[in-house]
């Protein structure tokens, strides 16, 4: 719907800026149609709507679960459960690749490849409201996959749980340290030492030259993860203070891929956003530097 719309807004704004003949106004109508009907993107339309739906029926199934059993709420309180989407949250329980028996029975596909497993990925699930208020929020305990599909819900919880940091959070905590490990010199410069550890970074996509496989990260792992590792679509961000010295940053690059498939540790990842977007998940870093604004502008992808 909202992809739709902006398509609408777009060629009504080429009309009234472009003085058209009718047949020349039908003619651009007839081909911005057929570029915006290709299979790929009715695919991805129905990708959307499929996630969007599984996502409104598990908040549904949470929403009845928590009004039938959350105790000593009065009605104002139920009326905002009723009417308000609540903070979705999940981490990994069980990995679609080693657990071959929760795929349902009638699944054509039995030996389904790595980035295919990922889908059957059993996940530990919480729907969280906060009423007004009340001093204790409600939250619905629950498994399902990862896209919200098989949603059950088991418990609820009458307290303000830890609420884990965003993979934009962990980045950038991962970035501040390894800064200091690896800019050791910094050490002589207190100022722009604790400008890096107290003032938050820009962050931007960058094109320098760097190689994963030279990084603890990567020869820590065992040779199937490195494999799986290998196949990622990998890309690059760094993290950008500034320094007590105007022309010079400090800069902290690496690479991340959104794949949810993630290697030596499980993240718990914040779903309030649609399921694939995870902007800076699973981030390396890989390189530390203090560099000029000149050298820094010829490595930012603009």
């Amino acid at each position: 719907m909202r992809l739709n719309l902006l398509v609408l807004i777009g060629v009504a704004t080429t009309l009234t800026a472009c003085r058209m003949t009718e047949q020349e106004k039908q003619t651009y109508l007839k081909e911005s149609h057929e570029k915006h009907s290709t299979p790929e993107i009715q695919q991805l339309k129905g990708k959307i709507a499929n996630l969007k739906k599984k996502r409104s029926v598990a908040i549904e199934t949470a929403r009845e679960y928590a009004l039938e059993n959350a105790k000593g709420l009065d009605e104002s309180k139920h009326s905002y459960i009723r009417h308000n989407t609540p903070h979705i949250y999940q981490s990994i329980m069980l990995t679609g690749e080693a657990h071959y028996y929760d795929i349902p029975v009638g699944e054509d596909k039995r030996d389904l490849s790595i980035d295919e497993l990922e889908r059957w990925d059993r996940m530990q699930t919480i729907m969280v409201w906060y009423p007004p208020a009340e001093k204790d929020p409600v939250t619905v305990v629950a498994t399902s996959k990862h896209d919200l599909s098989w949603f059950e819900p088991f418990k609820i919880v009458r307290e303000r749980l830890y609420v884990p940091k965003s993979d934009e959070e962990e980045a950038r905590v991962e970035a501040r340290d390894f800064a200091m490990q690896e800019l050791l010199y910094l050490q002589d410069k207190p100022r722009a030492q604790n400008m890096v550890r107290f003032e938050n970074p820009l962050i931007a996509t960058t094109s320098y030259k760097l190689n994963l496989k030279e990084t603890d990260h990567y020869s820590d792992l065992d040779r199937k993860q490195q494999y799986v590792l290998d196949r990622q679509k990998l890309k690059q961000s760094s993290f950008i203070w500034a320094t007590d010295n105007e022309k010079e940053k400090v800069v902290v690059s690496g690479v991340w891929y959104t794949t949810k498939q993630i290697l030596g540790k499980r993240k718990i990842t914040d779903k309030s956003a649609e399921p694939e977007i995870r902007f800076l998940s699973n981030w390396i870093p890989i390189k530390a530097q203090i560099t000029s604004d000149d050298e820094l502008n010829n490595f930012l992808v603009k």
